[in-house]
């Protein structure tokens, strides 16, 4: 038999049967269900993962850094000196990196020159004052002695005078330019008394230098997140040994 009751108006209601579950029991916010255990131990897996990520990034950073040019020139002055001065030539090297001795070389070297070509000159000289000469005595009515003596008397200064000049344009054909080609081709057999690698590549090529530290500091990016992998493993290792004694 159903129970039940009748309300004010006369009607028969049944009463309710109790489930045993309270209306308290039962939320209606699905947030407030629990995460299984395998699900929360992916979220920490995930949020350890990136926390050690952050650490590695932050660690690489300041480590990159601290990378400064003297440790960049002396990877490079590891590097092979005399391929260096080949690539950029061995005048240019010396004329951008000691310009005094490359200016004190050239003047020594235009010297030894002009004294190789003494004989020359001499030659040269003395065949222009007598054609000269010639030229001017000849538009004269002279007798031959008259002739002698203004030779005697005019020829040597005027060798002099020829000589002084066919030095001077000597002079300046031996250029910067004819000297490089000596120094390219003679060298001094020991490319170490122009300096270091780094301090050479520097001063004549800053663009070459700049970019090659720009590369260098890339490489050294993967090898230092490398170290700090390492670094971190073993400092985890030790905690874990020593929570395990």
């Amino acid at each position: 038999m159903t129970k039940g009751f009748k309300d004010d108006k006369g009607k028969f209601r049944p009463t309710e049967k109790k489930t045993g579950v309270s209306s308290k029991d039962v939320s209606l916010n699905p947030d407030d269900k629990k995460p299984s255990k395998v699900n929360q131990d992916s979220a920490d897996k995930i949020k350890k993962k990136k926390s050690l990520d952050e650490i590695i990034s932050i660690e690489v950073e300041e480590r990159i850094e601290n990378l400064d040019e003297d440790e960049y020139d002396d990877f490079l002055d590891e590097g092979d000196l005399n391929q260096l001065v080949e690539d950029y030539s061995f005048s240019r090297v010396l004329k951008e990196t000691d310009p005094t001795a490359y200016n004190v070389g050239f003047n020594d070297w235009q010297d030894s020159r002009l004294t190789d070509m003494e004989r020359e000159i001499n030659r040269e000289a003395i065949s222009q004052a007598e054609e000269e000469l010639d030229d001017e005595l000849d538009k004269k009515d002279l007798t031959d002695d008259q002739r002698e003596k203004i030779i005697e008397e005019k020829l040597d200064d005027l060798i002099e005078e020829k000589e002084g000049k066919i030095r001077e344009e000597k002079e300046d054909e031996l250029d910067e330019e004819q000297y490089d080609d000596f120094l390219d081709e003679v060298g001094t057999g020991d490319n170490e008394i122009l300096g270091a690698y780094s301090r050479i590549l520097k001063e004549i090529d800053p663009t070459a230098y700049r970019v090659g530290f720009s590369d260098w500091t890339d490489g050294e990016r993967d090898r230092i997140a490398d170290e700090v992998k390492d670094d971190i493993d073993e400092e985890l290792s030790l905690e874990l040994q020593v929570f395990t004694e």
